[in-house]
């Protein structure tokens, strides 16, 4: 008889579908994975309520088997699947480019026209009891690493890209705009880097104290005024607001670098600021090139994503997950497969 396994289905109607399928066949450079732990992000929820940027711009399309913060078990290797055997526990990258065209041969694979996405485009999320994933984009993790820590490398990797989008060396001071689960990562990660003070800024209560807990070494309410500025300004709350906020607050000549998606196209930007202060403005998309150093990162105690988690669900209750992602009393929702939680 042939095995089923239950998976998550988004279709953009705000309802999680919870379906059964039959369990995926193992294909040339794949593995199959038996998921132990996922992290719920505000893109998953977007995704269930037809929120998110991609579907704007066409590059994702509904059905959905959501969730690209994961740990799973090895449990079976394809053909050319080398460097890996069941049992292994690994973690895996969210943007996988096609490995050939320029953009891929140039290191840029997270922007390749024909990338697939986990949990996003052209490939299921971890929101399954199993799942096929290319052996390629796969990464071991150390047995040091508890599968906490290890459920949100993912994270751990986009606030490092961002870091290093923003040029952030030793010595310099770094703000950080927005004490999400991307913005106190971003800042764990430019103080295991050295920056010289490392600020987070945020509207809640909860989550200033939340990145003072975190090792931030100071915090600001960003609704009160402030004279100060920093070097290195990291964007990383999705609030218009806070993008204002980032731009005002840099020093002349610094560097803004944003990490948010806002979901609502266009935005007033103050250009003006932008000119006369000489401000560099980017964005920085995922975590492309960053897995290594981030394992290292978290294997090393420098960085403890798992530090993040606020709450712990059955698949049963991923709706219930979703509903509590973006509270203020909320930092990170994990999802965990096989235990009573």
């Amino acid at each position: 008889m042939t095995q089923s396994i239950e998976v998550v289905e988004l279709r953009g109607d705000g309802d999680v579908h919870h379906v059964r399928r039959p369990e995926p066949e193992t294909g040339a450079g794949d593995l199959l994975i038996a998921v132990r732990q996922v992290g719920l992000c505000a893109t998953d929820r977007e995704i269930r309520d037809g929120e998110m940027a991609y579907f704007r711009t066409g590059l994702a399309r509904y059905p959905i088997v959501p969730g690209h913060e994961w740990v799973g078990e090895v449990m079976d290797t394809g053909a050319g699947a080398i460097g890996f055997e069941v049992g292994d526990r690994v973690v895996g990258e969210c943007s996988i480019g096609c490995g050939h065209c320029a953009v891929c041969a140039a290191g840029r694979y997270h922007m390749c026209p024909n990338r697939m996405e986990t949990g996003l485009i052209s490939l299921d999320g971890a929101l399954a009891t199993r799942m096929i994933f290319p052996a390629r984009a796969a990464r071991k993790v150390p047995s040091s690493v508890p599968d906490d820590d290890a459920c949100l490398i993912e994270p751990t990797a986009v606030g490092l890209n961002i870091v290093r989008a923003c040029g952030i060396v030793e010595g310099e001071s770094v703000l950080v705009v927005g004490a999400g689960t991307i913005g106190l990562l971003a800042a764990q990660v430019a103080v295991a880097r050295g920056a010289k003070v490392v600020s987070v800024a945020d509207v809640s209560p909860e989550r200033l104290a939340a990145a003072t807990r975190l090792g931030a070494h100071e915090v600001v309410d960003a609704a009160v005024v402030t004279a100060q500025r920093w070097n290195c300004v990291i964007e990383a709350s999705g609030n218009p607001a806070g993008l204002a906020f980032a731009l005002e607050h840099a020093v002349p000549g610094g560097t803004v670098a944003c990490v948010s998606l806002y979901g609502t196209g266009a935005l007033a930007v103050d250009m003006d600021l932008v000119v006369t202060r000489d401000l560099t403005v980017r964005g920085a998309l995922g975590s492309p090139n960053c897995w290594d150093e981030a394992i290292d990162l978290v294997a090393a105690g420098t960085v403890r994503p798992g530090r993040l988690i606020t709450t712990r669900l059955r698949p049963a209750d991923i709706a219930k997950g979703l509903d509590l992602v973006g509270r203020p009393d909320q930092l990170k929702v994990v999802i965990e497969f096989g235990k009573d939680v």
